[in-house]
């Protein structure tokens, strides 16, 4: 990158009043990410001048300098780094349940009926097809079906749930269990 840099600065004078020592690390910063070749072909367009709205006349800022290089690349040839998706294993009907307890969530929370969801989430299914139909939310046809072997994974499914939050409790109930000491 600094010979790449070296190029530019060669060529080119720096604007009235900028150190061009501390300018540098402004260059680094604002080119950080780029590849080498990125780089090059962003300032081999300067120096072509064909680049609009850049004074032509001196070295470009750090950001201009960055979005130069961006335009100047075609995008298929920079590494463009992602994020690995996240790896969920769903528990046999565990998608149906989040069909029913999300809408009812977002219904829960917008309207301060927290302590219903809770309630009912904490009975079992039967209590929480009850109130979705209270509240016309819909249960997926999925989960009617056989509403014993859904009873059953609700239940198995909440306390799995239980457990894993006392075993590595989320921040709020860290606060609780400190203030109860």
């Amino acid at each position: 990158m600094a010979e790449a840099l070296q190029v530019l600065f060669d060529s080119m004078r720096f604007p009235p009043g900028v150190d061009e020592k501390r300018a540098i690390f402004g260059y680094m910063t604002a080119l950080s990410g780029f590849t080498v070749e990125a780089i090059e072909a962003g300032i081999r367009k300067f120096l072509r001048g064909e680049c609009e709205g850049v004074n032509p006349k001196y070295c470009p800022h750090p950001p201009e300098l960055a979005h130069i290089v961006r335009t100047a690349v075609i995008p298929g040839r920079t590494h463009q780094p992602t994020l690995p998706k996240p790896e969920h294993r769903w528990l046999p009907g565990e998608r149906e349940r989040m069909r029913l307890k999300m809408p009812m969530w977002r219904h829960a929370f917008a309207t301060g009926l927290m302590d219903q969801l809770n309630a009912a989430n904490r009975q079992g299914f039967g209590a929480m097809v009850v109130l979705a139909n209270k509240w016309g939310i819909k249960v997926p046809d999925e989960l009617l079906q056989d509403e014993e072997r859904t009873e059953r994974e609700w239940r198995i499914a909440g306390n799995r749930a239980r457990a894993a939050m006392e075993a590595s409790p989320p921040p709020f109930m860290r606060r609780q269990l400190q203030s109860v000491e």
